[in-house]
């Protein structure tokens, strides 16, 4: 449902608030978490996980569909900006999309896939 970046960034903003929490039963630093994000569609969903929990040699799985409604979403709505993090972004982060999700033939994209 969300692009790497999105995802990146929302992983970025729960790590920050699980850790600013400073909960006794919490760990100092990488938090482990599972958000699951479900969209108004069945077949449209988000798992969040760590940053952290992703590196080149276990990358974060990919939906082209999602990154290129990203950037279609981007061209439509110029004025809104991309969510930023604040610290180190890692090279590679976020969470991948289920394998077996699918995505609606966008008609009027169609042909730039």
């Amino acid at each position: 449902m969300f692009s790497v970046k999105e995802k990146q960034h929302l992983a970025t903003v729960i790590e920050r608030a699980l850790l600013d929490l400073q909960h006794p039963e919490m760990p100092t630093e990488r938090p482990v978490f599972v958000l699951n994000v479900a969209g108004k569609e069945p077949w449209s969903y988000a798992e969040i996980k760590p940053n952290w929990s992703f590196s080149v040699e276990n990358p974060p799985g990919i939906n082209p569909w999602n990154e290129h409604a990203r950037d279609v979403m981007e061209k439509k709505h110029p004025a809104a900006e991309s969510p930023s993090t604040t610290g180190p972004t890692p090279a590679r982060g976020g969470a991948g999309e289920h394998p077996r999700a699918t995505a609606p033939v966008d008609e009027e994209h169609k042909e730039a896939r």
